[in-house]
């Protein structure tokens, strides 16, 4: 059933049914780590490659920062692929996936002075094991406000968790506009 420029089928309720449980999804992961175990996994493994991958820079900091940076950039490349594709409500999908690595980061650097986390490292023993944020707030001189930029970022969480749902939600009802024959014919064989 279409009403006025809404798509209220049962394909677009299943994708609201979708976004809402993700939504769900995200809230309570927001405020338990162990609620994402099963993207954690694929996130730790993004993380560790990311290490070496930017470690080839030749720059510690770099290498240590690669990891966080390459668990965001995966998820923000599926985003950016689906939007050049114009597949607008997968992006907003994959975006839940960039706010739970924001929740994820967040619950490494709030631990950056407390080292209570079990590291991971690949190749490494116990004793060769940095924490990363650790390493990197005390580098950047902003240790003893670890908590602090944890829930900044974790503020940047929730709206992109906000804007997964708005704007998936908007995506899942949407009725893709057709070009008007005027603007069907405007590009390459328009006279300039």
């Amino acid at each position: 059933m279409h009403v006025g420029s809404l798509d209220l089928t049962p394909r677009a309720l299943a994708k609201i049914g979708v976004i809402m449980l993700l939504a769900i999804w995200g809230m309570r992961g927001a405020g338990a780590a162990d609620a994402f175990m099963l993207l954690h996994g694929v996130d730790l493994c993004i993380h560790e490659i990311g290490h070496p991958l930017f470690g080839l820079f030749g720059n510690q900091t770099l290498m240590v920062l690669g990891g966080t940076l390459a668990q965001l950039a995966m998820p923000i490349a599926f985003c950016v692929y689906f939007l050049r594709n114009n597949a607008y409500y997968s992006a907003t999908v994959v975006l839940f996936w960039v706010a739970q690595n924001c929740f994820d980061v967040a619950v490494y650097m709030a631990d950056a002075r407390a080292l209570q986390m079990p590291l991971v490292s690949i190749g490494g023993d116990g004793d060769e094991v940095i924490h990363d944020w650790n390493y990197l707030f005390a580098q950047w001189g902003v240790l003893e406000h670890d908590l602090t930029i944890a829930a900044v970022v974790i503020g940047i969480g929730w709206v992109l968790l906000a804007v997964m749902v708005v704007v998936g939600v908007y995506f899942a009802v949407a009725r893709p506009q057709t070009p008007t024959p005027v603007a069907a014919h405007l590009g390459a064989d328009s006279p300039a």
